[in-house]
């Protein structure tokens, strides 16, 4: 987004896969113009619960993480 909050650039599209994943975040990291998604992953809904993440480039137009 630019900084008066209208959308610029390549829109990013993040799909989780059906397991056990939940609270997706997305960072943006400029100096790099990437971003970092991070996710919360599970054997079950029930957990236990690991970190996952991953790193894109701010030029990808879609992409499939998880699992």
């Amino acid at each position: 987004m630019s900084p008066v909050g209208s959308l610029w650039g390549l829109m990013v599209a993040i799909t989780l896969t059906p397991t056990a994943e939940a609270w997706p975040q997305i960072a943006a990291v400029n100096t790099r113009n990437r971003f970092v998604i991070a996710w919360a992953w599970g054997s079950s809904m029930f957990g236990p619960w690991s970190l996952r993440a991953a790193s894109l480039g701010s030029t990808t137009a879609g992409a499939t993480i998880g699992g």
